[in-house]
């Protein structure tokens, strides 16, 4: 599951950060609410895979009609027939599958000359499609609107078809060549290869709210658009959209039998409402209407609890935690789990800014671990002041972790990397909680820039240790620019959470 995905122009480095875990496929997204550092880069992310799918369904036809053929040129011919025919309407929907119309407009070259020409080849094909198609009736719309947008990218599809089949190569080098030539008309943030990572993903979100982004809305259904302001429905979509989840609903393994030991994710505030909380308190009422929105989560996994709320204000977050520590989640096989004596860790809400993390929140929840995601925004130098005081006042908070931060503020020392004249700060500091990850601007010569990304893990075993046991802890894994260049990557680990 993947939860929030930043700013649009974040939609890559999210995407390549999953595929290196080896993610194939995205079961599930969560868009705690609107905000565009949260909805914006899942909003880019969904745009490319709609825009994948297109390139994908032209990809596979040009390449099947291309490959059953021997020469150069015949392939090319046809393999730009099969692309123009898709591109035109020659598709199913909603299915994944190009229809037998490319066929029968490949076989309409039986007969034409193929100049041997790759350009006049690609155009004779392309006008065969169209000669042919013009007469057929029932065609899905067209995947591109202006005529010049059609050949370029039907072209395209031709020769590097033919040009895959020559070196051996899978029907992948033609894919990438389609996307190139359509992803001139994309948005920028939106111009990389997904794999086809989310076309079954389950979309969860708090519905539709006065701040929902109309390029976000149309992008989980499929939609993009992909020339001259022409949109179209990307086939082979088949994302199921939730909204508004319930309250203490179980939302990570859906309809699937939940495995012994599995970790959950349970919806305990969404839409102004929290679970469990005192109706006299409900709804949350801020000033921050589409903060007040967010979808607070708990995640356990055995004796580990994590909680993420998007930004949800204290108003609502002090009401999480009290219902969090007062109350047993319910299972969804049946009974509950047993509430956590603790949180083991938390993201701290609206990026350490002074509306979350209160005295209060602290107080009854008793993380060992926070984490911030802060950045480097000038505007907001997050986190606040006051937010860094409650953590480094904590009794129970252990360290608290925070991503690409420049502003030193007191009990965060800067982080200035090792060749600094102010030397190591933040590892030297006493009795410092806080640690930075990410190069700050910083770049190391050899692993290259480091954008702060952080990874909390804990083991099965580790989940199921006994309170006080010598294996009850987890690890943070980051990039720390106080290490020296290309020793950048440090653990630091939480021991009886």
């Amino acid at each position: 599951m993947l939860i929030d995905g930043g700013e649009g122009g974040a939609a890559s480095t999210v995407h390549d950060y999953i595929a290196a875990l080896g993610v194939a496929r995205l079961d599930s997204i969560l868009v705690s609410h609107y905000d565009s550092d949260h909805s914006g880069g899942i909003a880019s992310l969904l745009i490319a895979d709609n825009a994948y799918r297109i390139a994908d369904m032209i990809a596979q036809a040009a390449h099947a009609e291309a490959s059953v053929r021997a020469v150069r040129n015949q392939r090319i011919a046809y393999g730009a027939s099969a692309a123009m025919a898709v591109v035109l309407g020659a598709y199913s929907l909603p299915g994944a599958a190009y229809g037998n119309l490319v066929y029968s407009a490949a076989a309409a070259l039986l007969l034409a000359a193929i100049p041997a020409n790759d350009a006049a080849a690609a155009e004779t094909g392309c006008k065969s499609a169209r000669g042919f198609l013009s007469v057929q009736q029932n065609l899905n719309p067209s995947l591109l609107v202006s005529a010049s947008s059609q050949n370029r990218v039907a072209k395209a599809a031709g020769v590097a078809a033919a040009n895959a089949l020559e070196h051996g190569e899978t029907v992948d080098s033609t894919r990438s060549a389609v996307f190139r030539s359509l992803a001139t008309a994309l948005p920028r943030e939106s111009r990389f290869e997904t794999g086809g990572i989310c076309a079954n993903t389950r979309i969860i979100d708090i519905g539709d709210t006065p701040h929902r982004p109309a390029n976000y809305a149309l992008a989980v259904d499929g939609r993009v658009t992909i020339s001259s302001n022409y949109r179209v429905q990307a086939p082979g979509i088949a994302r199921n959209h939730e909204e508004d989840p319930a309250l203490g609903s179980e939302i990570l393994w859906g309809a699937t039998p939940l495995p012994l030991n599995a970790p959950t994710v349970h919806v305990v505030a969404c839409r102004k409402m929290v679970w469990r909380a005192p109706q006299r308190s409900l709804p949350i009422a801020s000033g921050q209407p589409d903060n007040d929105d967010s979808i607070g989560l708990v995640i356990r996994f055995n004796g580990f609890t994590f909680y993420s709320g998007g930004d949800l204000p204290t108003e609502g977050e002090d009401l999480v935690g009290a219902a969090i520590m007062n109350n047993d989640l319910p299972n969804p096989i049946g009974g509950a789990f047993p509430r956590a004596a603790r949180l083991a860790a938390f993201k701290c809400g609206h990026h350490g800014a002074d509306t979350a993390t209160s005295v209060a929140f602290l107080n009854a929840t008793r993380p060992s671990a926070a984490v911030i995601s802060c950045g480097e925004n000038a505007g907001f130098q997050h986190p606040a002041q006051v937010t860094v005081d409650h953590l480094h006042d904590s009794v129970d908070a252990q360290q608290f972790f925070l991503t690409n931060c420049r502003y030193a503020t007191n009990h965060v020392p800067a982080s200035f990397g090792p060749d600094h004249p102010f030397g190591r700060d933040q590892m030297n500091a006493a009795n410092n909680k806080s640690f930075l990850f990410g190069d700050n601007g910083n770049v190391d010569p050899i692993f290259g820039p480091q954008p702060g990304h952080m990874r909390l893990s804990i083991s099965q075993a580790a989940s199921l240790a006994a309170n006080g046991a010598v294996d009850r802890q987890f690890t943070v894994t980051g990039y720390n620019d106080d290490q020296p260049p290309g020793n950048g990557v440090v653990d630091r680990t939480i021991h009886n959470y």
